[in-house]
């Protein structure tokens, strides 16, 4: 009888089968698993860091209606004033942006107030020169690591010469409140 599997046998043999195809199922079944969730974690992970990337690449400039006279700080995000002193003549606007992102232009004697999530910006002043070479563009730019509830005061000087070009330089709160005091508000940002 060699060769021959009896009924008990083959249901045997069919039993274990189909308990292989299980435990196989549920293995297989817990590896998906486990990569669904790698890939959830991993997607979460990105969505994270495209949504503080999209932060510091698009800055949320808001523009308050607080009193100038009021230089509080804000919870949740940066205070950073920027102004230009009031010079004659006046030798036009410096653009200004925010990671790329135009914020406006600045004009002698005006002064912006951003409120900015925290962390790092690439300010940016452009001006095209008023005399000789017009048409050539000059900037400067400065880095500036921003924490939420501080309060940031920086001068955007323009030098006027043969050719004209910004300076950035950060002030101290005094010289800040000071010169911002002094300064218009510009009332509407993101606008050329």
């Amino acid at each position: 009888l060699l060769g021959v599997e009896s009924d008990q046998q083959r249901q045997a043999r069919v039993q274990e089968e189909k308990d292989e195809k299980v435990r196989r199922e549920k293995l297989d079944n817990e590896r998906l698993r486990m990569q669904l969730a790698k890939i959830e974690a991993d997607n979460k992970e990105a969505e994270a860091r495209t949504t503080a990337a999209s932060r510091a690449q698009s800055p949320q400039l808001f523009q308050s209606s607080q009193s100038v006279t009021d230089f509080a700080p804000v919870a949740n995000r940066a205070v950073v004033y920027i102004w230009r002193k009031e010079m004659l003549p006046n030798p036009g606007g410096v653009s200004l942006s925010f990671n790329g992102t135009y914020a406006a232009k600045l004009k002698s004697g005006q002064y912006i107030r951003a409120e900015l999530y925290e962390g790092v910006y690439n300010i940016l002043g452009d001006v095209r020169e008023m005399s000789v070479g017009a048409g050539v563009r000059r900037n400067d730019s400065i880095s500036i690591n921003v924490k939420a509830g501080q309060v940031y005061y920086i001068h955007l000087i323009g030098h006027i010469n043969v050719n004209t070009w910004p300076e950035f330089r950060i002030q101290s709160d005094a010289e800040g409140r000071k010169a911002v005091k002094k300064s218009k508000l510009i009332s509407q940002l993101f606008t050329n």
